[in-house]
């Protein structure tokens, strides 16, 4: 009996024992609090439904839950995100002024000032040439192809661009500020096309005029009306015209090679040998002054020229000279200056070049305007101020009206009106 006592209670100890051992869950299936982690534990740093927590102060956008853990936010350490392709700036292409390569030399002929050059270009392609021009000469180049789609560019003795192709210019023309080599380039822009190049460099003289292309005022055409009043002479070229013009017999002049008539109220001028440039001078001498002449082109073609002369001989002096401005009827602007016939000998200070402030075509209107104050002259093309040079050969003299037939025979145009403003006392 006393061993089973005994017994009975060593299994009591041990089941009490197994108990303590062993936790066991609350009623419902409650966790028991011994399980839960402390208020002050460590949280997780992701949650399945939450973005990871923002401590930079903006709003943090909720993302669509998933079982896969978010990635931590980029810190100041973090790669940056890589930009898109599209976005990557394009990088810009400086254009260098590197001398061209194989660059054909120019040689003049003997005694001429001009020279032409031509050949055909493939897309894209360029042709250069080199020319040795002197400090002081005028450089006038101008390319001409069938479309207008070849382009210049010109650079200068020290390297320096005076022209560059990307602005799709087709003429250049300034004074060369240092002696040395220059160099041309053509440039063809889209398909195959043929090419001419003319350069131009007058000879220096003992006085070399300086030229420049006059820069055109913002605020529209020049008006000498407003800005030097009523005109001291006003010429309405018609019939009470003839006797500023007459022969000292009194009638207009019929020779051989130029012919000024009135015609109603229509005062023309013809040049009748082709090819020739020829004038006729009014008796009006000038010194400084600003002087305009409006002509009608009437039936023109090509490079039929009408225009002024100024600064002439003194009636009856047996030698002709002068400065010569003229457009021609494909709109083209012509100065240079004469200094004698026989022989000829003249110096072009602006080779014909086309400009877009000069109407082109038959019939079309222009207004030549000439400004001279002592050695400068200024040239203006119904109102813009086109060109203008320095030069101290002539520095006063008669006006006369200019003509050249070119294409047209018997070459025809109106002058309508001529008017002056004298700058002197």
């Amino acid at each position: 009996m006393k061993k089973t006592f005994i017994l009975a209670l060593v299994i009591l100890l041990a089941l009490a024992l197994a108990i303590s051992a062993c936790e066991m869950p609350a009623p419902g299936g409650t966790p028991a609090t011994a399980t839960t982690q402390s208020d002050t534990a460590e949280k997780p740093t992701v949650e399945a439904t939450t973005a990871p927590q923002d401590t930079s102060g903006e709003k943090t956008t909720e993302v669509p839950p998933t079982a896969t853990p978010l990635p931590a936010e980029p810190t100041a350490t973090t790669e940056p995100t890589a930009v898109p392709p599209t976005a990557t700036p394009v990088p810009v292409v400086v254009a260098t002024s590197a001398v061209p390569v194989n660059a054909q030399r120019v040689q003049f002929v003997t005694g001429a000032t001009s020279a032409t050059v031509s050949g055909e270009l493939t897309s894209g392609a360029s042709v250069s040439y080199v020319l040795n021009i002197a400090a002081g000469q005028t450089l006038n180049v101008q390319v001409w192809s069938p479309n207008s789609d070849v382009y210049l560019s010109v650079l200068g003795s020290d390297s320096a661009s005076l022209l560059d192709a990307t602005s799709k210019q087709t003429q250049w023309v300034g004074v060369v500020p240092a002696a040395g080599d220059y160099y041309v380039t053509a440039l063809a822009s889209d398909g195959r096309t043929s090419y001419s190049i003319t350069v131009v460099i007058p000879a220096i003289a003992s006085t070399q005029p300086t030229a420049t292309l006059a820069a055109t005022s913002s605020a529209g055409p020049m008006d000498p009306y407003k800005n030097y009043g009523t005109p001291d002479f006003e010429d309405t070229m018609d019939k009470s015209s003839i006797l500023d013009w007459a022969k000292p017999d009194g009638t207009l002049p019929d020779t051989r090679d130029i012919r000024m008539f009135v015609d109603g109220d229509k005062f023309l001028v013809t040049g009748k040998q082709p090819q020739f440039s020829t004038w006729w001078f009014n008796w009006a001498s000038l010194q400084n002054f600003y002087i305009e002449l409006t002509a009608d082109a009437r039936n023109c073609s090509n490079r039929d020229a009408y225009g002024l002369i100024l600064r002439g001989p003194a009636h009856g002096a047996g030698i002709s000279y002068g400065y010569v401005v003229s457009f021609t009827c494909d709109g083209r602007l012509w100065v240079y200056r004469l200094d004698g016939v026989k022989p000829w000998n003249s110096t072009d200070l602006y080779s014909p070049t086309v400009s877009p402030y000069i109407a082109q075509g038959p019939n079309a209107r222009n207004v030549i305007g000439v400004k001279a104050d002592g050695d400068t002259i200024t040239v203006y093309a119904n109102g813009y101020q086109v060109f203008q040079f320095v030069d101290d050969y002539y520095l006063s003299g008669r006006y006369g009206l200019f003509v050249r037939s070119d294409k047209t025979e018997f070459y025809t145009y109106e002058a309508v009106k001529i008017a002056y403003w004298s700058f002197d006392d």
